[in-house]
């Protein structure tokens, strides 16, 4: 009698954890980047110069450091690309930025998406 007890509590044990993890976790959809990155992307023309103008010419994230970011050259922009991409982006669960502006253009997100998918050089 004993076992059938230990065998159903363990049953039941494994029927409640299997269908109750996880089942609200949302995993977010990653950004892609457009189809067409045939062309290259160079940090110095097309990506520092969005930066700057959206960014940081705001006074956002130049060395006040506005919500703990600050892009003032290459290696804080590439190692903050992820977050960047997905706040210019608009996606859930960050702040869409810039903030207090309109959404950057679709040209200008795809540009930074293909500079990210071709391993974000700093050429």
């Amino acid at each position: 009698m004993k076992k059938t007890y230990k065998i159903t509590g363990i049953l039941l044990t494994v029927l409640l954890v299997a269908t109750s993890s996880c089942s609200k976790d949302k995993t977010p959809e990653p950004i892609l980047p457009p189809s067409d990155c045939t062309d290259t992307v160079f940090y110095s023309t097309d990506i520092e110069p969005l930066i700057m103008q959206n960014c940081t010419a705001t006074g956002c994230h130049n060395n006040s450091g506005a919500g703990g970011y600050i892009f003032n050259g290459y290696a804080s922009i590439e190692g903050n690309k992820d977050i960047i991409l997905k706040t210019i982006s608009h996606a859930d669960g960050v702040t869409p930025m810039p903030q207090g502006a309109p959404m950057l253009s679709t040209q200008q997100i795809d540009l930074f998406r293909c500079w990210i998918a071709q391993g974000s050089p700093n050429n």
